[in-house]
């Protein structure tokens, strides 16, 4: 019996050696993971500076709304206003609630969709969204404060320095926290049993488990959150009156704190095996990390490459140019990126009115089809050096981040020319159906039909919702006017002008039914048309 025992403990000695040595291979790759995941927000950082650019007329924060503690709504570059709770009650002016709970009143255990989305009362409990936290948190770094209460009225606060979710590619990641400072410990970060710190995990939610345990955290404590392990492996040492100090495993998650496992069954596997898991999934993560840095690298050479060409030593190139006045008194294709997007490539044109102009629209041959669905004209189709139509979301993305005028240069088959200029061209989102919410004042040499012309007694396009022959917004009952017109456009009651009509070869100057047409010059089919837009210059 004594040879058994003596077995035993050296074969616990060798565990012992094993799990030390995991922890501190452990702890050498989380140092790494922390280095990578520092390196890969310095190169996001530096590929997408110009998303720090935010219109200075709509807050970003709750700091410009000083010591108040209402609801204010802030919006962020490229993304749709929304409201927010600020708070000036606990730690000094300007701070967004982002998590409430005070009464139980609003369930937590909720879905990824909901946990993305956000959920509760502004007032009350709440979960702001994670996809807002992601948003806010890469538009500029952000501290987390934290106030605690328990049931005796004890008050803790917990504060970190440089709060960071990463996006939902990235399962909302907790990428980052900073120093911490507080009157209780600093739990989301580092805490004795590391199998709870929360720092570099995944976000969970009952119904998506992104966690590192072998079951669902999230569903076992009925709650989203940035989940760690929840089958604790962590051993401490204890000692009766009249014994040798022994090492225990301990449990504080089903009914309380200080409890000893005598007894464990999970998987068939054991603690070692947990830290080997453990270590392989940051491996992994390790190697994730890598590509993602070299694809950032190649990506910010790509660009740099690509800009010094053939560049105009006279002309600003900006890292990267929301719209084509950088690019001066080029007629070329060049590429662009609103804060928020994907960059994508435009045709601008400075041949009719100027530099920095980007053609949304245009007709020279009849070689593409305007006769499209919904989608391809959200979408945008056709040829970047020819017919084209730049897309409905574009329209949107790129009117909504900043004022834009419009121009619209005209040619008929007798090659009159003529042009139309409106001073604020907006457009609505997909859930307005793309109205056009804006023209401004209007100038040139032809009639407005864009806007209501009372000498021509034309009604206009401007607040219609856009139309297509499979989506019917306009304004005549029982009648498609994009199926009758083979179009999409700002169908009224149908139009007073249809540029993106049926492309007619003509030169007899005939008025012909459904084509290319703008009623308030002439009824004849158009040879060339282009619309344009550029930033209004102030």
């Amino acid at each position: 019996m004594l040879k058994h025992l003596v077995e035993y403990e050296n074969k616990i000695e060798q565990l012992q050696l094993k799990i030390k040595n995991q922890e501190t291979k452990e702890q050498k790759l989380q140092a790494k993971i922390r280095e990578m995941a520092t390196t890969i927000a310095t190169l996001e950082a530096k590929l997408a500076k110009d998303e720090s650019i935010a219109d200075p007329t709509e807050p970003t924060s709750c700091l410009p709304f000083g010591n108040s503690s209402d609801i204010h709504t802030i919006r962020l570059p490229g993304t749709e206003a929304f409201q927010v709770p600020c708070d000036s009650r606990f730690a000094g002016n300007g701070w967004i609630v982002i998590h409430r709970r005070i009464d139980g009143s609003v369930s937590f255990n909720r879905t990824w969709d909901e946990y993305r989305q956000g959920f509760g009362d502004l007032r009350g409990e709440l979960w702001l969204g994670l996809e807002k936290l992601h948003l806010i948190t890469k538009f500029q770094p952000h501290e987390l404060y934290v106030q605690l209460e328990d049931f005796n009225n004890e008050i803790r606060y917990a504060r970190y320095s440089n709060f960071s979710v990463g996006s939902e590619s990235q399962l909302y990641e907790l990428l980052s926290l900073g120093d911490f400072t507080g009157t209780d410990g600093p739990a989301l970060s580092e805490i004795p049993n590391r199998n709870t710190a929360h720092l570099n995990m995944k976000f969970s939610t009952p119904d998506r488990d992104n966690d590192i345990s072998n079951g669902n955290c999230a569903r076992d404590y009925s709650a989203g959150w940035w989940y760690h392990n929840c089958y604790s492996c962590d051993i401490h040492t204890i000692r009766l009156p009249g014994t040798e100090a022994f090492q225990v495993p301990c449990d504080s998650r089903f009914a309380g704190n200080g409890w000893i496992v005598i007894h464990r069954r999970i998987d068939g596997s054991d603690c070692y095996g947990y830290f080997q898991n453990q270590t392989d999934q940051m491996l992994k993560d390790l190697v994730e990390y890598e590509n993602q840095i070299e694809q950032l690298k190649l990506k910010i050479k790509n660009q740099g490459t690509n800009a010094g060409a053939g560049k105009d030593e006279s002309i600003a190139y900006p890292a990267e140019a929301t719209s084509c006045l950088p690019f001066g008194n080029s007629s070329d294709i060049h590429t662009i990126r609103l804060p928020g997007t994907e960059a994508f490539q435009v045709s601008c044109d400075s041949r009719f009115a100027g530099n920095g102009w980007t053609v949304i629209q245009r007709r020279m041959d009849g070689s593409v089809s305007f006769n499209r669905t919904w989608n391809k004209y959200k979408q945008g189709f056709g040829e970047l050096d020819g017919e084209l139509w730049l897309g409905l979301e574009k329209l949107h993305l790129i009117t909504k981040f900043q004022p834009q005028e419009l121009y619209i240069q005209l040619e008929d088959f007798s090659g009159e020319k003529r042009y139309a200029r409106y001073s604020n061209f907006s457009v609505g989102s997909e859930s307005q159906l793309y109205e056009l919410l804006s023209l401004g004042d209007f100038s040139g040499n032809t009639e407005t039909a864009l806007t209501r012309n009372k000498k021509t007694h034309h009604a206009g396009h401007l607040n219609m919702k856009f139309t297509t022959p499979d989506r019917d917004n306009d304004y005549k009952d029982g009648f498609n006017c994009g199926k009758a017109n083979s179009s999409g456009w700002w169908f009224k009651k149908c139009y007073s002008c249809n540029l993106n009509g049926l492309y007619v070869h003509t030169k007899t100057g005939e008025n012909q039914e459904n084509t290319i047409n703008w009623l308030a010059w002439h009824h004849k089919p158009l040879k060339f048309v282009q619309m344009m837009i550029r930033p209004v210059q102030k």
